[in-house]
């Protein structure tokens, strides 16, 4: 059975179809021009209008993953538009430009891949952020990028999305910030709860003050909180993505050597209560990999 999507621009302009068909092998999809000829003559999917887009009359909008979603969506009354790239992909802060001014809902699919696509699509309307934002979404309160895929007890934050991949790519546990030089909420903070966590600054005194606002709002909830200092000769501004070759310890970095410092809390058998052992930075000690 094959279904056809067609995919118009905000004017209700055709500019492609998406064909869906199901078989005994699966799912597959393919897709046509306006004049039937099979692909896209080179434009990038990414660039494409979201499904639904010229439809999108309410100031609310539920983003899905797939035209298949949303249509379940707009059949049951509700705005919607969905996503044409596939999870490996996600649409361009060009396409979801069109979302300016809007109240956005990203609903991802129940998987790893369908939430890690949606992080995507909410890290790229941050981007376009000039001409869309997130529809009044704070974004402090976005998911941590690559927190789905946290699952060990230690884990590194670190500052953005580029520097946390790096340590990701080095098969470490890392997250990262998307929040620019401002903090994770406490509740996107929420999902370290009972960790044991590293925070790697980058090496200045904005990445510094954007990691101690994190270590505080941790205090409560993880199982410890430590900070990777940078080795001496680090240039200002150093980071693990900068470190990315080799990177398989957190005290294994830069030319000279990484120190890790902090505190552990312990919690008193009694009253459940979590005091400081000492304060944060009077302390240096060796930790095992995360």
């Amino acid at each position: 059975m094959s279904v056809a999507y067609p995919i118009l621009d905000v004017d209700g302009t055709l500019v492609a179809v998406h064909v869906r068909t199901e078989g005994p092998d699966g799912k597959r999809m393919h897709w046509r021009l306006p004049d039937g000829t099979a692909g896209l003559n080179g434009t990038p999917a990414a660039d494409l209008p979201l499904y639904g887009i010229h439809r999108m009359e309410r100031r609310s909008v539920v983003i899905c993953e797939g035209e298949r979603a949303a249509q379940a969506l707009m059949d049951a009354g509700m705005t919607a538009v969905g996503t044409v790239t596939g999870a490996a992909g996600a649409p361009s802060p060009k396409a979801l430009s069109e979302l300016a001014g809007k109240i956005a809902y990203v609903w991802p699919d129940n998987d790893d891949v369908g939430r890690s696509h949606m992080e995507k699509v909410a890290r790229r309307l941050q981007i376009a952020r000039g001409t869309t934002g997130l529809g009044g979404f704070p974004v402090a309160d976005l998911p941590l990028y690559g927190v789905h895929r946290a699952e060990r007890r230690s884990v590194i934050v670190c500052e953005g999305e580029r520097a946390a991949q790096a340590l990701i790519d080095a098969g470490m546990t890392a997250v990262g910030t998307v929040t620019g030089a401002s903090a994770p909420s406490p509740k996107a903070l929420s999902d370290l709860a009972g960790k044991v966590v590293f925070l790697w600054p980058d090496a200045d005194d904005v990445g510094r003050s954007h990691m101690a606002k994190i270590g505080a709002n941790l205090e409560a909830i993880a199982a410890s909180v430590q900070w990777i200092e940078p080795p001496p000769d680090a240039p200002k501004g150093w980071d693990a993505e900068e470190q990315r070759i080799g990177v398989r310890n957190p005290r294994q970095v830069g030319g000279g050597e990484a120190q890790v410092r902090g505190h552990r809390r312990h919690r008193h058998a009694h009253d459940g209560r979590a005091e400081d052992q000492h304060e944060l930075g009077r302390r240096q000690q060796r930790q095992h990999e995360p």
